[in-house]
């Protein structure tokens, strides 16, 4: 295996011990990092769904199947 592929498999199990060692050590600072890390990924979501939504009021067009093979549907691609 790669060292990169051992790193990314490891590093959960690495942040949560670092969380519960620091969580016996000052329980009231951990609710804090839990509720700003739920509230940043609450953000990112939020700023994703900003970004990959389609304006209001436009076309779209789902993916069909004609003559045995699938076309691709998308926005701007108008109502069939």
């Amino acid at each position: 295996m790669r060292l990169g592929e051992i790193l990314l498999f490891l590093t959960p199990f690495a942040l949560y011990l670092l969380w519960r060692v620091a969580a016996l050590r000052a329980p009231v600072l951990m609710v804090w990092v839990a509720g700003g890390a739920v509230a940043l990924i609450a953000a990112a979501i939020w700023w994703y769904g900003l970004q990959r939504s389609l304006p209001h009021g436009a076309p779209y067009a789902p993916a069909q199947m004609q003559g045995g093979r699938i076309i691709a549907g998308g926005p701007g691609r108008g109502v069939p």
